[in-house]
């Protein structure tokens, strides 16, 4: 689906945003749902000299897209399943989300991307199939910091640490506070929060149980539906229940199935994704943390690999699932859209690219959100209030 869209202007003092827009509709053919992939350049390794990021969501839509203004009189939004809320924020935000319908029972409620003035960036990946899934529970080393308080933290994490942070060091300490006071709602899931200097990384699993690292300055990462962080490093974050075990513990092998490390669809894409964006070939049976590229990479090197639809071929007309001799692809039917945030000095220079649908097939549309006109898929407007209380379906006009 191709999405054509005129810009309006928008005053920024003036923005309450209501994401209603409905831009990719819900495939539910699709065999490769909820794969999404992500995409961190760190600022030594960055054509632009700071950092890059992106992402692919894949998955059940339809998205919708949000200016949020710097307003307390936000109302709470209410997670599914889980208590929590978003009070209004200091500054504006940039915020978009897959649409979740529980009549339906297709989306997600957990596919939101969050961007603030002071040009720090939040977005997320599954964590793949997790060991308790199978029963495994009894293996895992911290099963006390498992409970949650009223269900834990789903959505409003990632809206307190946007409306708050001023730089992504500070998202963390945010993020981690968060959890270790309430407790993290879904299963597992990897968090991206980047500024203009630095990218972290941060694995949550369902409890007080985390782990935290910043990406080198001088390398890119590529991560799929994975838990990324292995053996604890010096510098990493932990949570408390991890932290007398540092020198020994492994917080993939501890919490991810043995389903999603060997899964070929997950290592096809961290093995493309390097091949492309970073001109680096890395083995699928040692897949590294990170790798330094053999080229500064650029905002388009990314857009590529997004729009990458099979391992080791540039140049592939159809999606996989079309052609049987090519799979595990970065870009697939279930792609709803592609987002890459390139950092300025200024974060007020902050551009998004934006495709709103399969970046193989839909324009990206660049932006700098808080300087430029929105793309018209960003609504605005007092609808805001009644999308964030529930009150308007999810697949709103």
């Amino acid at each position: 689906m191709r999405v054509f869209a005129k810009h309006i202007p928008v005053a920024l003092a003036l923005c309450v945003g209501v994401p209603v827009a409905s831009v990719a509709e819900y495939r539910s053919d699709s065999p490769a749902a909820d794969d999404c992939t992500a995409f961190v350049v760190g600022k030594k390794a960055s054509a632009t000299g700071y950092v890059i990021v992106g992402h692919n969501n894949d998955g059940f839509g339809p998205m919708r897209y949000a200016f949020l203004s710097a307003t307390d009189s936000a109302p709470a939004l209410q997670e599914l399943g889980r208590k929590g809320g978003m009070g209004g924020g200091k500054s504006p935000a940039l915020y978009w989300q897959a649409v979740y319908s529980d009549k339906a029972k297709v989306g997600k409620a957990t596919g939101d991307v969050l961007l603030n003035e002071y040009g720090v960036i939040m977005f997320s990946n599954s964590g793949g199939f997790m060991r308790e899934w199978g029963g495994q529970t009894a293996e895992l080393p911290d099963e006390a910091t498992a409970e949650t308080v009223d269900g834990g933290l789903g959505l409003a994490l990632r809206f307190e640490v946007v409306r708050k942070a001023r730089s992504a060091a500070e998202g963390v300490k945010i993020a981690t506070s968060l959890i270790d006071r309430y407790g993290y709602g879904p299963d597992a899931r990897t968090f991206t929060i980047a500024d203009r200097d630095e990218a972290w990384i941060l694995c949550a699993v369902k409890g007080r149980r985390y782990v935290a690292r910043r990406c080198p300055d001088d390398a890119v990462m590529a991560y799929p539906n994975i838990l990324p962080v292995g053996r604890i490093l010096p510098g990493d974050i932990v949570s408390p229940g991890i932290e007398g075990k540092r020198d020994t513990f492994d917080f993939a092998a501890a919490y991810q199935g043995p389903r999603t490390k060997h899964d070929l669809s997950q290592k096809h894409r961290i093995v493309e994704f390097y091949r492309i964006t970073a001109g680096v070939a890395v083995d699928e049976k040692e897949l590294p943390w990170s790798v330094k590229p053999s080229h500064l990479v650029a905002v388009d090197d990314l857009k590529r690999g997004f729009s990458s639809h099979a391992v080791g071929q540039d140049c592939v007309s159809v999606h996989p699932e079309e052609n049987p001799g090519v799979s595990w692809p970065i870009c697939r039917r279930a792609t709803l859209e592609s987002v890459v945030c390139r950092f300025a000095e200024n974060p007020a220079d902050t551009r998004i690219s934006l495709a709103p649908g399969r970046p193989c097939e839909t324009k990206y549309d660049e932006f700098r959100p808080f300087k430029d006109a929105l793309p018209a898929y960003f609504a605005t407007g007092e609808a805001a209030e009644k999308l964030l209380a529930g009150r308007l379906p999810a697949t709103a006009p």
